[in-house]
């Protein structure tokens, strides 16, 4: 899982790592993940490529990854990290942001772009599991459905842990991966609701 990835690339701003911008005291989580717009503009979706090049065939770079996550990290001040890298021979882009509450709540933010050829076996190489079945058990649940069309998700919790994640693909080529710990089950339901782009990435395609 990405979480236990140290980031070794491009910091995007300067402020610590993990660190909650300065308040007079500490916001819950409930308070912080205010369901707010994504920071995105028109200029994500004009290409500077010809004419005849549409969109979809460059991945996207530093200033477009950062804008599309949640405009509550950009507002506390989380860190975002941006890394042009190859998996599996192929390049891909991908932005990370970390934030933790002080009662030890964390939430991590990934989100990666492949570009535009479909590769089944370079999305497998980062994680995503296209088999992965509903299964429930006492300590825990593992889910997987189609969001909407051409959007895939996958959803796993620790019911003993506190913790989980959700994985979503964006018609084959965005993939966007949250993990939280000391947070209920339910707080995924927000995350789903209020805390994913995927107006913004599919408009891209």
């Amino acid at each position: 899982m990405f979480l236990n990835q140290e980031p070794s690339s491009t910091q995007v701003h300067e402020t610590p790592a993990l660190s909650v911008a300065p308040q007079p005291e500490p916001a819950p989580a409930s308070e912080v993940m205010e369901p707010e717009a994504t920071l995105t503009d028109a200029s994500l979706w004009e290409s500077d490529a010809p004419e005849n090049v549409p969109v979809v065939a460059t991945l996207l770079e530093q200033d477009a990854l950062v804008q599309l996550l949640p405009a509550w990290m950009h507002e506390e001040g989380v860190d975002f990290y941006f890394e042009k890298t190859e998996v599996m021979g192929e390049t891909v882009t991908r932005c990370r942001g970390r934030y933790l509450w002080d009662d030890g709540a964390r939430m991590e933010y990934e989100l990666t772009d492949i570009g535009a050829t479909p590769n089944p076996d370079l999305i497998k190489g980062l994680g995503f599991n296209f088999d992965q079945e509903n299964t429930e058990s006492e300590s825990g649940y593992t889910s997987a459905y189609e969001l909407e069309a051409g959007v895939l998700l996958n959803h796993e919790y620790d019911e003993t842990a506190g913790e989980g994640s959700l994985q979503v693909l964006v018609d084959g080529r965005f993939l966007l991966e949250v993990q939280l710990e000391g947070f209920e089950a339910e707080a995924f339901e927000d995350v789903l609701e209020n805390h994913l782009p995927l107006d913004e990435l599919l408009r891209l395609l």
